[in-house]
């Protein structure tokens, strides 16, 4: 971005190379500001929301926070 100033060219627009990332300059951005604000949800949270809904626990792995939970469901047939 700073080169295309530079150059006097609009720093918020640039040509995605093909099969780039799928990103867009304005998810660039949001992404280098930190990111849009979200909610965590406990494990215990995760397990309510998708048990209403029918699907029961086969295998969780639980992570501390900044790392990603991995749960695993099935439908009982």
């Amino acid at each position: 971005m700073f080169g295309r100033l530079l150059r006097c060219r609009n720093p918020l627009i640039w040509q995605e190379k093909r099969g780039g990332r799928g990103m867009n300059v304005y998810h660039d951005i949001i992404d280098w500001l930190g990111g849009l604000p979200y909610e965590v949800a406990s494990p215990d949270e995760v397990l309510h929301f998708v048990r209403k809904r029918g699907f029961v626990l086969e295998r969780i792995k639980v992570k501390r926070e900044g790392g990603c939970s991995i749960y695993l469901f099935s439908l009982p047939e």
